[in-house]
């Protein structure tokens, strides 16, 4: 219930162009002068705009990583700091969604690398059960793609971890 009206309080919240730098001076804060991060950090502050969230979602590593790390700990301050992010992020999913007409079932993957004790505490024994997730979920129509994310072939301690759901588009849980 607490993340529910968290979401409800960060996707509804009116934000000004101050946020967006908000945001920006945020993750340049969290990125430790790595080259690479600091790159993507000015590329989406020379580049973004609202209607492309997702684009740069996907495309920029060091922003889904941060924002995906404090949705999946309930950093609430990180959250507040990219609220306008995830209101743009979460507005334009609603509108992919409602715009998007598929009948039946649709079939999606997400592979993931966990350590085996998370794994055997949150997911053994679970299978066809309810979850919860905290963070948006990158997924792949294409269960070879996923099995990538989810190093199968490097040999570790941790789970090699496959998900496949299966999504019916007709029901909004938005």
């Amino acid at each position: 219930m607490y993340g529910h009206s968290l979401k409800y309080i960060l996707t509804g919240m009116s934000y000004t162009g101050n946020d967006l730098h908000t945001m920006i001076d945020y993750l340049k804060d969290e990125c430790n002068t790595q080259s690479k991060d600091l790159e993507e950090i000015e590329a989406f502050a020379n580049d973004y705009t609202l209607n492309n969230a997702v684009l740069y979602y996907t495309k920029y590593a060091f922003l889904y990583r941060r924002l995906n790390e404090a949705l999946r700990k309930c950093d609430v301050v990180a959250m507040y700091k990219m609220g306008i992010f995830i209101r743009d992020l979460h507005h334009q999913i609603v509108n992919i969604h409602r715009n998007t007409f598929l009948d039946g079932e649709l079939t999606l993957y997400r592979g993931i690398l966990m350590p085996a004790s998370l794994f055997e505490q949150k997911l053994c024994d679970k299978e066809g059960a309810l979850l919860s997730i905290n963070e948006f979920w990158s997924t792949s129509k294409n269960d070879d793609v996923a099995r990538i994310f989810a190093h199968e072939s490097h040999p570790s301690q941790d789970a090699a971890v496959l998900f496949c759901i299966n999504v019916i588009p007709s029901v909004s849980t938005m």
